[in-house]
């Protein structure tokens, strides 16, 4: 049923990817009981951040400078 999708600027699902965010929020109490099932110790979670987020942090550091060496800047 379309008037489901109307928003404030209009239909929703006309403009790119807002129709899938409609279905998401639709569906979040769902996401939240299944990722409630899923959580991950404090232990692990502090240890995959501590894995991920300085290696992010180098990878895109190096990605940008060798970009800046790239283009020449």
């Amino acid at each position: 049923v379309a008037w489901r999708y109307m928003g404030v600027h209009g239909l929703l699902f006309l403009v790119g990817g807002t129709w899938l965010a409609v279905e998401a929020y639709r569906r979040l109490p769902f996401v939240r009981a299944a990722a409630r099932s899923l959580r991950p110790s404090l232990r692990e979670f502090t240890r995959l951040g501590l894995l991920t987020v300085p290696t992010g942090l180098v990878l895109a550091v190096l990605a940008l400078w060798g970009a800046l060496h790239v283009i020449g800047g």
